[in-house]
């Protein structure tokens, strides 16, 4: 993040638009990888557990820098640094990259690596949790 707000200082870039495409583009893709994999979880627990509030470390940083972008008080509603930037919570991001890997995973043959693979995981899981 702070690479990020540094770069665009050294070039003279103000634009939050601008700053928000580059946050996307350096931070934003690193802290979602493989989120297809893990990003469910961490949604589920945003989604039900943390109203208004960033749940992740991912989701502090998210919201740090919208607040920095905007220069409002760290009491500024998440919901509001939000919708002033059109951007929405990583949680929300997560999901979708995950439902599109699972979209993915059932347009494949069966019996594909990537079938074996999910199948594999989520008997993982629910034996984990002991529903197998």
């Amino acid at each position: 993040m702070h690479n990020c707000r540094t770069r665009c200082a050294e070039v003279g870039i103000e634009a939050a638009p601008v700053q928000l495409l580059l946050f996307g583009t350096m931070v934003d893709s690193v802290l979602s990888h493989g989120a297809e994999v893990w990003g469910v979880q961490l949604a589920a627990k945003a989604a039900c557990c943390h109203r208004g509030s960033a749940g992740s470390a991912a989701e502090k940083l998210q919201l740090s820098y919208l607040r920095h972008l905007l220069g409002v008080r760290q009491s500024t509603p998440n919901a509001a640094l939000l919708a002033e930037t059109g951007e929405r919570p990583l949680w929300q991001r997560w999901l979708r990259r995950a439902a599109k890997l699972w979209n993915k995973t059932l347009e494949e043959r069966p019996g594909s690596l990537l079938q074996q693979a999910l199948l594999s995981s989520v008997q993982l899981a629910a034996a984990k949790k002991g529903l197998l």
